[in-house]
């Protein structure tokens, strides 16, 4: 990520000041099990200062391909591997100061070879049904906006 403070010219010809953060972009995947199940990581989110609820989500590395980085990110930090990956949509996180873009997956045919988190990362799965899914968001449990905006365009919630 990159911080900057940007000058910049406003509708009324004054000059403003914008900070902006630019970011490489990300994915996150809907991991989908038979049974409509989902596979949803637990970690603990330091901006939040809270163990968030979310579906799998990592950073794009530089040049790295967007399927790459969601096979990457599906197996370390749930330890499965999909037969069948779909993009669903992309959105822009905060569009007032990050050109953070992410990329919405859905992942089917799962099968499971065993996570490898990275070494600053401490996550715990969690399978749950689409009931679940629907109790945890109507209880306000599941509070993060790349997996509420994945879940509801998927349908499961």
């Amino acid at each position: 990520m990159d911080l900057r403070l940007l000058k910049v010219s406003l509708p009324d010809g004054n000059i403003g000041q914008r900070e902006i953060i630019y970011h490489p972009g990300a994915v996150a995947v809907v991991p989908i099990l038979p049974g409509n199940k989902i596979v949803l990581v637990k970690q603990y989110r330091k901006a939040a200062e809270k163990i968030m609820l979310e579906i799998p989500a990592g950073t794009l590395e530089r040049g790295e391909k967007l399927l790459n980085c969601v096979h990457r990110e599906l197996l370390e930090e749930t330890g499965y591997k999909a037969k069948k990956i779909k993009k669903i949509l992309h959105f822009y996180t905060a569009p007032g100061y990050t050109s953070e873009i992410i990329h919405i997956y859905k992942a089917e045919g799962l099968s499971f070879f065993g996570g490898k988190t990275d070494a600053d990362e401490f996550i715990k799965t969690e399978i749950l049904s689409k009931n679940e899914l629907k109790k945890l968001y109507k209880t306000g449990k599941i509070v993060d906006s790349k997996t509420l905006i994945a879940l509801m365009a998927v349908n499961l919630i």
